[in-house]
């Protein structure tokens, strides 16, 4: 019993009950994904190694707190709280949105305080944090007080070795020169880009750590030479097709949480524009989805770059991060350096998700954000879209003589739709489903000015994600969205009803573009006839 009273024991027993006690404190993070990790086909050693890992991380930890304090019970309890907070926060975030905690999730935190609506965090309160702060600080408190340091004054040149232990792998993340090599031994760790797997296997904390000493090492240039390529010559085909022609206008139109209600068997939703754009879409159907009920940013890189998830490793999570790595891949840079006008609307706070920055770096030349909406419709939760559709007209009218790309982010859609957003209803669906329908009426006054103008207009719509709305986001039955690809101006033609045809946001662009060379060079012989007998037109 003495024995366990001297400083070294006492580190190590506390040091292992730590261990023990976050392994099982984490098994809640990502509890759906648990079951199945554990009776995956693993091989024991790969299981074994897993357990190691998350002992590791556990033990670099405990050495910090314990470093700071010299005090193992101190350690211990702190060592678990930590580790508890994470698993806490993980499996909340998994329980809302589907997806247990990633890196890019913390780089969010000051967003996440600023704009708690929209992450749906409005339990962060005044109480919360008082209540969190309480425990933090208090608990510390009593035991700097009740606990003595076992600081060995006999063997000063212990103090440094700690503290080496304790800080070094921190340091190490911060060096340049060691960022590749962990990076590669994160990876190789992970395994997976899965989540759920990742944490099931590593648990909440172990996974970001990793997740971040990942990004950190990833080697953003292996495919960029090729996917830049690509970019070019399709545009460099584009521009070869429209030359010496009413210079055309592209709008990809990414509407926040629209989804198509019906499909669910809810008959009271009225969207008569977005059925006759599909009746003249050159295509439409059902777009992939790339994370259900959130994440907006994954979308719109996707669609952007035209670059898919699975190319991105640890970048897809928050690919803004590192968006001047992707100029090269980008459409509107490589539309920009053919001499389009590229502009991007979207009437929310620019230093979301980076996008002040991120936006310009991938080829966009103005930014027309938040303010640029203020003055009028102050009583909206979000900037309507019907004031963004006509934005984008003036844009259009204000840019006769430049090819332009448009791409607009909407938040009309965006929840939470609470009491008050639309005068007399109360129920979340009901609201949501009667601001779809404000967005089919934008659409309808929208396509009703660009099908007179006097040049080729081509438009995707699309959700970008399915909404977070209950009871069908438990997973939602379909998280994919709906998307049309339209002709309208001179590009407006007659033509036969086209049966669905679903895609991925990384294919948009692309089919779009496909779409106004092929079938550009009939739309001069059809416009005639569309605009005598109004076939097509969608009437206000």
């Amino acid at each position: 019993m003495s024995l366990l009273l001297e400083p070294l024991p006492r580190a190590i027993l506390c040091l292992s009950a730590a261990i023990v006690s976050v392994l099982s404190v984490e098994h809640y993070a990502s509890p759906q994904c648990q079951a199945s990790a554990d009776s995956s086909s693993r091989t024991v050693a790969r299981k074994v190694s897993d357990v190691l890992v998350r002992a590791g991380v556990c033990g670099i930890v405990f050495a910090f707190f314990f470093a700071i304090s010299w005090r193992p019970l101190y350690a211990w309890g702190a060592t678990l709280s930590f580790f508890a907070i994470f698993t806490a926060i993980s499996w909340a975030k998994n329980s809302f949105f589907k997806e247990p905690l990633v890196f890019a999730d913390i780089t969010l935190l000051p967003l996440l305080l600023r704009h708690k609506d929209i992450f749906y965090a409005n339990s962060l309160n005044l109480l919360f944090w008082f209540v969190f702060s309480l425990y933090v600080f208090g608990a510390s408190t009593l035991f700097y007080l009740f606990e003595p340091h076992v600081v060995p004054a006999e063997a000063p040149w212990v103090i440094p070795i700690v503290a080496s232990v304790a800080l070094g792998p921190w340091l190490a993340l911060l060096l340049a020169s060691a960022r590749r090599r962990l990076g590669s031994y994160a990876a190789a760790i992970l395994q997976t880009s899965d989540a759920h797997e990742a944490t099931a296997r590593l648990g909440a904390f172990t996974f970001v750590l990793l997740d971040f000493a990942a990004w950190l090492g990833f080697d953003r240039n292996s495919h960029q030479e090729a996917a830049s390529g690509h970019t070019t010559a399709k545009v460099a085909e584009l521009e070869k097709h429209f030359s010496g022609s009413r210079l055309p206008v592209f709008l990809v139109w990414q509407s926040e949480s629209f989804y198509d209600m019906r499909r669910l068997g809810i008959a009271d939703l009225k969207l008569p524009t977005l059925d006759r754009l599909r009746e003249r879409a050159v295509k439409w159907g059902l777009l992939g989805s790339i994370f259900s009920g959130g994440n907006t940013v994954r979308t719109e890189f996707s669609v952007i770059t035209g670059i898919a998830p699975s190319q991105l490793g640890p970048d897809a999570n928050y690919p803004y991060l590192k968006a001047s790595a992707y100029t090269s891949s980008a459409w509107p840079q490589a539309l920009r350096a053919a001499r389009w006008k590229t502009c991007f609307i979207h009437p929310y706070d620019p230093l979301f998700y980076r996008r002040h920055r991120a936006i310009p770096e991938l080829g966009f030349d103005d930014l027309v954000m938040l303010d640029a909406f203020q003055g009028e419709g102050q009583d909206e939760v979000y900037v309507s879209d019907r004031r963004i559709s006509r934005r984008v007209i003036d844009i259009c009218e204000r840019n006769e003589d430049k090819a332009v790309f448009l791409f607009v982010a909407s938040m009309e859609n965006h929840g939470p739709w609470k009491a008050g957003r639309v005068e007399g209803l109360s129920d979340p669906l009901e609201i949501y489903l009667r601001i779809l329908e404000r967005t089919d009426s934008a659409l309808c006054e929208m396509f009703a000015i660009l099908d007179q103008l006097d040049r080729p207009v081509w438009v995707a719509f699309y959700g970008d994600h399915a909404p977070l709305m209950q009871p069908f986001g438990k997973p939602f039955p379909d998280p994919r969205t709906d998307y049309v690809l339209v002709p309208s101006g001179t590009a407006l033609r007659p033509g036969d009803r086209r049966e669905a045809t679903n895609t991925e946001p990384w294919l948009l662009i692309s089919d779009l573009m496909a779409s106004a060379v092929l079938t550009a060079s009939n739309a001069q012989a059809g416009l005639q006839s569309v605009r005598n007998t109004g076939q097509g037109r969608l009437a206000l």
